[in-house]
This record gives C-alpha cells, sequence and structure tokens, in this order.
C-alpha cells in the first residue's frame, strides 16, 4: 500500500485542512456534458450540485472502505495481505 502523509494534499486539492477546519476545496476539469447531468441530478433531488457530488463522493468513498474491510477480513494471514495489516510471512 501506498504511504500516505497528513501532511501533504493530492494535487486535486486546493487548501489545508486545519485541527478547526473540517472541509477542504476540491477542483479540477469535467467535461460539460458530465456537469450538466450533475445539475439535472442535483436539481431533481432539490440539491444544488455541490451538495449532490459530496452525496455521490460519500456513498463511493464508503463502498470502498467497505470493500477493502472485508478484503482485511478474509485475507487475514494470507502472505498477499501485508504484515502490518494481519497478512503472513511467506
Amino acid at each position: 500500500m501506498a504511504d500516505h502523509h497528513s501532511d501533504s494534499a493530492p494535487m486535486f486539492a486546493r487548501g489545508r485542512s486545519t485541527a478547526t477546519s473540517t472541509a477542504m476545496e476540491l477542483r479540477g476539469q469535467c467535461p460539460s456534458h458530465i456537469v450538466a447531468a450533475l445539475d439535472a441530478l442535483a436539481m431533481a433531488r432539490g440539491l444544488d450540485r455541490n451538495a449532490y457530488v459530496n452525496s455521490v463522493l460519500s456513498a463511493h468513498v464508503q463502498e470502498e472502505v467497505d470493500r477493502a474491510s472485508v478484503l482485511v477480513r478474509t485475507l487475514r494471514g494470507n502472505p498477499l495481505l501485508p504484515d502490518d495489516i494481519g497478512g503472513a510471512a511467506e
């Protein structure tokens, strides 16, 4: 697994998270037809684009965390899983 440091921000995130801040700006280019579809989906739910995108990203992250949790639980003791999270040395 990649080593991530809390003091380094991904290149697409703006600003730095601080102890008092719980939000950061997320920027990036997106094709206009995708933005139009996001706006339509957001309006259909009574949300603005940012709130809708945050809900979609939150759901996606939760799915990935759930998937990772299943992998770690089921591969415990398997040499393919790193030692520091429950793998077995070969």
